[in-house]
């Protein structure tokens, strides 16, 4: 047991941090029971600083708490049931993930980007419903290839956004973007999508 804790720790450790000063960067695919057990230690997080990926063999990846101050990539389904901050000067991009839940808070101060590789692929469901999320950065999505509705859902408990989000999805097949009431000083542009929303202040 004690030399597999070992094991899971050096599996965090080369998935999510990098050695800056050197440039190095390093590219991990864990299997998702590996990653979902990251969450359910309570002093588990992580730190990406440089330019990391992130992919599983079953295509969902488990993030645990976790603050981004460098590039992080990751691949496929996306579950965070933990705090996701991306700092100032960091980049978060999720690439070709048909699902992707955020449970926790998710503060976006640097760059939140949602991405396909494919021309055309199913419509992305995103859905931010913890405690707070908060964009002071850019959050934007590119959907202008799926074949099925996007369905983007922001219900958390304190939404407040003085950054940009942006929504281009599919003229083909409509999205559909629900919001709670929000506090914005920003700008929320969204092209596309049929709205669901509350009151917004700060306009």
């Amino acid at each position: 047991m004690f030399n597999r804790f070992n094991k899971f720790q050096a599996a965090v450790a080369l998935a999510l941090l990098s050695r800056g000063a050197l440039g190095d960067s390093y590219t991990n695919s864990t299997s998702s029971a590996d990653l979902s057990s990251i969450t359910s230690v309570s002093s588990a997080s992580a730190s990406a600083t440089a330019s990391d990926s992130l992919s599983s063999s079953d295509g969902t990846v488990y993030l645990p708490s976790t603050t981004i101050s460098g590039d992080l990539t990751v691949t496929g389904k996306v579950i965070a049931t933990e705090a996701v901050e991306v700092a100032a000067g960091g980049k978060l991009t999720l690439l070709d993930g048909e699902k992707y839940v955020f449970s926790s808070d998710l503060k976006v101060h640097g760059d939140l980007v949602v991405e396909k590789s494919e021309a055309s692929y199913e419509g992305t469901a995103f859905d931010v419903s913890g405690e707070t999320f908060e964009v002071s950065g850019n959050f934007s999505a590119e959907e202008t290839g799926a074949v099925s509705a996007s369905i983007y859902s922001f219900t958390p408990s304190s939404f407040k956004s003085s950054g940009d989000i942006s929504l281009s999805l599919s003229k083909a097949k409509k999205g559909e973007v629900t919001f709670s009431p929000y506090s914005n000083a920003g700008t929320f542009s969204l092209s596309n999508a049929i709205l669901n929303g509350g009151s917004v202040s700060g306009l």
